[in-house]
C-alpha cells in the first residue's frame, strides 16, 4: 500500500466504524460494592477481549499470478473497465442491458475502505439513474454478472473490450510465460520475431478472454 493510500485507509477505517480500545466495564454495582464475585466478574470480563470488527472494504487490491496487482471489491470479486467508455472526461457508455450484465461499481457514501492502491486515483460519476459509480484514474469501473465466485475473471477479453481493472486503473495483461532455456541461437533469434510480431497483437489475442483463471 502506497502511503497516501495508507493514510487514506486509516482515515476512513476511523471514520466510518468508530474503532475503540475495546475498554470493559469494571463489574462493581451501584453501590460501589465489589465482593469476590464481582471481583471474579471482573476478572473474566477483563480477559475476554472484544472481537475485532470485520471490515468493510470498498475496494482493494489482490495480487495474481498472471494478471499481476489487480482490483477487486470488498467481496474479492474482479473488478473491470470498459474500453468504450472515456477517462477524460470521465463517462459511462455502459447503460440499459448493459449495466445489468455489467453492473456498475456505486457507492451510497464517501466514507469509503480502501486497500493497496493509491487512494487519489479513485473518483465518481453521476450515472443516468442518479447513482454514483467509482472510476480509477478516470476508468469507470463495474464488475461481471458471469464471476459467480471470488478469484476469477471470466468477463476478461470479453468483445475485445474489457478487461480486469489494474492497481493503476490501466488493462490487466496476462503476463507471457518466460521463454523455455536451452534454445539454441537459431530457436532464439526465431522466439524474438514471433515475440514481437506478439506484443503488436497483445489485446486480440486478449480478447479470447482467460474465463475462470483463479488468483
Amino acid at each position: 500500500m502506497t502511503g497516501a493510500a495508507a493514510t487514506a485507509a486509516a482515515m476512513l477505517l476511523a471514520g466510518c466504524n468508530g474503532l475503540s480500545n475495546g475498554s470493559a466495564s469494571t463489574g462493581n454495582d451501584s453501590s460501589g460494592q465489589s465482593d469476590g464475585a464481582g471481583t471474579n466478574q471482573a476478572a473474566d470480563q477483563s480477559t475476554q477481549a472484544p472481537a475485532p470488527p470485520k471490515i468493510k472494504w470498498t475496494l482493494m487490491t489482490m495480487s495474481t499470478k498472471k494478471l499481476g496487482r489487480i482490483m477487486v471489491n470488498g467481496a474479492g470479486m474482479s473488478v473491470y473497465r470498459f474500453d468504450n467508455d472515456t477517462a477524460s472526461p470521465p463517462a459511462s457508455k455502459c447503460l440499459g442491458a448493459c449495466a445489468k450484465k455489467w453492473p456498475p461499481v456505486t457507492i451510497h457514501t464517501t466514507n469509503l475502505v480502501l486497500k493497496g492502491f493509491d487512494a487519489t486515483l479513485l473518483g465518481r460519476i453521476k450515472r443516468a439513474d442518479g447513482t454514483w459509480q467509482l472510476t480509477l484514474h478516470g476508468w469507470p469501473l463495474y464488475t461481471y454478472a458471469g464471476d459467480t465466485k471470488a478469484g476469477i475473471w471470466k468477463g476478461q477479453g470479453l468483445q475485445g473490450k474489457w478487461f480486469v481493472a489494474a492497481a493503476n486503473g490501466a488493462r490487466a495483461i496476462a503476463k507471457k510465460p518466460a521463454a523455455s532455456s536451452g534454445a539454441g541461437s537459431s530457436g532464439s533469434t526465431s522466439s524474438g520475431g514471433s515475440g514481437s510480431g506478439g506484443s503488436s497483437g497483445g489485446d486480440s489475442g486478449d480478447s479470447g478472454g482467460y474465463g475462470g483463471s483463479g488468483y
